[in-house]
């Protein structure tokens, strides 16, 4: 099944063999190992935060965490506020 596009005509299997091909973006955060310093998760419950907080595991590293589905944002702020520190 043919779709046709003005500037760029292109075929279903076309597609597929691009989507097959694409690998997932590398993190774009430093690679460093997580060391988790907070007794406990200091996130609400029930937020964004302390779900991605939850993911944390000292020794993984960032690239591990972002893997998961955490945020290169809440290594920077968890970091700067004392939660876990980035060796």
């Amino acid at each position: 099944m043919a779709t046709k596009n003005s500037k760029n005509p292109t075929t279903a299997s076309t597609a597929e063999a691009i989507v097959a091909v694409q690998t997932p973006k590398t993190p774009k955060v430093a690679l460093a190992t997580i060391t988790v310093l907070a007794a406990q998760n200091p996130k609400r419950p029930g937020t964004l935060a302390h779900r991605t907080f939850e993911l944390y595991r000292s020794g993984m590293t960032t690239h591990e965490f972002v893997a998961l589905g955490g945020f290169g944002a809440a290594l920077t702020w968890d970091a700067k506020h004392g939660f876990i520190a980035l060796n």
